[in-house]
């Protein structure tokens, strides 16, 4: 779409005197800001989508800042505290416009209080961006805050599990007698959670104990059989006294499921959103073992995955011994000691397997996980978003298709890694490894791969626009073409493949 010229938009602007700065998430929005202000001949127009940034770029002294929060309306505010905060910092005056659909008021309301200038809805078009912000330097104006103002959203990135049903006895419901006053009162967390593992032991139950079902009401087991439903007609007559079965007539044992991960019971398993904190129910199926590889219910082994296992741990060795070696100290984020990493990848592979019917994606979205050890995981299509995953090991790990965008690798082993059609736009790989591992149509747009290994790499088909490539060795990668490196920026110490070669600078000679 071709937007109208904003030559004429304001009367009185010396746009060849203004510099101008934006912040933002979404490319497409900091293309459209470029596009209008060059067309204005703007003195300087500059945009950044990482915080660390701000600060470098404030002290070149801006005219005006333009910051986009509606694909991440936090980083918006924390862009704002920062122009504003502390008081009588010379950026204090600085003119702010924010940028915004009418949905996020909330976001607004306290960016008001922090102090903008006007507010620009979203979408919009490159004729009415240039308009609002000559009006804004021709007099600018401070908002006047709101008079009220909600509780600020809480981040919360696991949710809370489902509470337990609430036991609920009708007249005439349940059975008659002991099991009757039993169902009528809410059962003890406790209680549920013993019947629940004696359920899966094939322990006999008692008929005066009933265990909740996933599905609401209470079933109460008789032996090792649950009673059928109760009928909503006439009060069923007492029941006779239970006498234990022989042993020869005894039900067998219902035999595991063969297909995906084996359900304990032969109750169909609920349908969970995708995300959120893992249940008992959840865990169920799940051991740790001492040694880290994970056994779930039904599923043998498989000598595959054994083998990732053992090339992982051999990789995590050699890395780690390289960067004690270069004198680099780990770090360990502060919520990798709270998350059971086992119990994630169990329940996200139950999530493959019975595509989303079972178990849960794995959602890691803003997360500390700086240090962790993901080696030889299956987390094909899990959300690493914005994750910050320094000096982590995801060595051997099934990751394709997973989205990294604006991720954190820095000196994270990714060796043998499975990253096809990966999304790593804008994530930092600075002195990662990424030796032998697979990016084959991974979007690596936008993201910086400075001091990086990458002998036996793999780039077949890899998006590279804007990827910086300085100080990047890639004389070992495969399958990394012309194409691929004329849209990446490169300078005199990338290293490239023999036959490929960088981009000549204008002026520049080739020697």
């Amino acid at each position: 779409m071709r937007h109208p010229t904003v030559t004429q938009s304001v009367q009185g602007t010396d746009w060849k005197k203004v510099r101008v700065l934006v912040f933002g998430l979404d490319d497409q929005f900091r293309f459209l800001a470029r596009q209008t202000f060059r067309k204005l001949n703007v003195r300087e127009v500059a945009s950044f989508d990482q915080l660390a940034d701000l600060g470098k770029l404030l002290v070149q002294g801006f005219d005006i800042l333009l910051i986009d929060f509606a694909s991440h309306p936090e980083n918006g505010l924390r862009v704002l505290e920062g122009v504003r905060q502390p008081q009588g910092n010379p950026n204090e005056a600085l003119p702010v416009l924010a940028v915004a659909p009418s949905t996020l008021k909330d976001t607004l309301d306290r960016a008001k209080i922090l102090g903008i200038e006007g507010v620009i809805p979203k979408p919009i078009s490159g004729h009415e961006l240039g308009h609002r912000v000559g009006e804004t330097l021709a007099t600018p104006q401070r908002m006047a805050p709101p008079a009220s103002l909600s509780d600020a959203p809480k981040r919360n990135f696991i949710k809370d599990a489902d509470p337990l049903p609430e036991m609920k006895d009708a007249e005439g419901a349940g059975p008659a007698g002991a099991a009757k006053s039993a169902a009528s009162q809410p059962i003890p967390e406790v209680a549920a959670l013993m019947a629940r593992l004696e359920a899966r032991t094939g322990a006999a139950a008692s008929l005066a104990e009933p265990r909740p079902s996933r599905s609401g009401p209470v079933e109460v087991l008789q032996g090792k059989a649950p009673s059928p439903p109760a009928q909503a007609a006439p009060p069923a007559p007492a029941p006779k006294p239970v006498q234990k079965p022989a042993p020869a007539t005894s039900p067998a044992p219902p035999a595991p499921s063969n297909r995906g991960f084996a359900s304990v019971s032969e109750e169909a398993p609920a349908r969970r959103v995708a995300g959120g904190k893992l249940s008992d129910d959840d865990l169920a199926p799940v051991r740790k073992l001492s040694d880290g590889p994970i056994e779930v219910a039904g599923i043998r082994p498989d000598p595959d995955a054994e083998a990732a296992k053992r090339r992982a741990a051999k990789r995590r060795k050699e890395w780690d011994e390289a960067m004690s070696q270069a004198g680099h100290k780990a770090r360990k984020g502060r919520d990798v000691a709270a998350l059971d990493v086992s119990a994630v990848v169990a329940e996200h592979g139950k999530w493959l397997q019975t595509n989303g019917a079972e178990g849960k994606r794995a959602t890691f979205t803003g997360m500390d996980l700086a240090g962790a050890d993901l080696s030889g995981a299956i987390l094909a299509n899990a959300t690493f978003r914005e994750v910050d995953l320094s000096d982590s090991c995801l060595a051997e790990a099934r990751l394709d298709g997973s989205d990294f965008r604006y991720a954190t690798l820095s000196a994270a082993n990714l060796g043998g890694a499975n990253l096809g059609v990966a999304a790593m736009r804008h994530a930092k790989l600075n002195l990662s490894n990424l030796e032998g591992a697979v990016l084959r149509g991974t979007d690596l747009s936008g993201a910086s791969l400075g001091g990086a290994r990458t002998a036996g790499a793999d780039f077949k088909g890899a998006i590279m626009m804007g990827a910086d490539l300085r100080d990047a060795d890639l004389s070992k990668a495969e399958n990394l073409t012309q194409a691929q490196v004329d849209k990446a920026i490169c300078d005199k110490a990338t290293r490239l493949p023999p036959g490929v070669f960088r981009r000549l600078e204008e002026g520049e000679r080739a020697v």
